[in-house]
């Protein structure tokens, strides 16, 4: 986020991202686009278009519906939600600077993030990247006590302020999801 963005306000406010986007867009002093419900849903590409947004957070398959003439003209394009595939990664970091984030509900909206580049090997293009105000750890997913090599399978573990403390009222799945 930059003080000079016009952030295209995509999601739905039932998602954590929309907050993220709002909180970062105004703490900067950046602008805010806020299309009608009507548009983001039935007219999204003339919408960015006429609000001259240029950092926009959607879907790999919302972005799949952006036409590149339209992309050439975002400077940021961040793609959560999904995973992300090497063949539209490349395609789409060729036209614009390309983020893939990755932050579950129970931390912060972007809790690891990449910058892809077209010349970026297959490891880096599905890589969420690094962590963002958090400790990132991936261990064994039988015992989250032994960390995996680099490059292996495991679970990934965050660690921080940011982590929520569990889940209202529900010391059951609190017990679950927290270590």
């Amino acid at each position: 986020f930059k003080s000079t963005s016009r952030v295209y306000d995509f999601a739905s406010y039932a998602f954590d991202v929309s907050w993220s986007n709002l909180i970062h867009t105004l703490t900067i002093g950046a602008c805010l686009c806020i299309p009608s419900e009507q548009d983001r849903k039935d007219n999204l590409v003339e919408s960015i278009r006429s609000l001259c947004a240029t950092h926009i957070d959607v879907t790999p398959s919302v972005a799949r519906l952006i036409p590149d003439s339209l992309l050439c003209k975002i400077e940021t394009l961040v793609l959560g939600g999904e995973k992300l595939s090497a063949e539209l990664a490349r395609h789409l970091s060729s036209l614009v600077t390309l983020k893939n984030p990755y932050g579950p509900s129970e931390c912060t909206p972007t809790s690891t993030i990449a910058t892809i580049r077209p010349d970026d090997d297959d490891s880096k293009i599905s890589s969420i990247g690094r962590g963002l105000g958090v400790n990132t750890w991936v261990v064994d997913s039988e015992n989250e006590e032994i960390l995996v090599p680099i490059g292996q399978v495991g679970e990934l573990l965050l660690e921080g302020y940011l982590l929520g403390n569990g889940y209202l009222n529900d010391q059951t799945k609190t017990t679950a999801a927290f270590v």
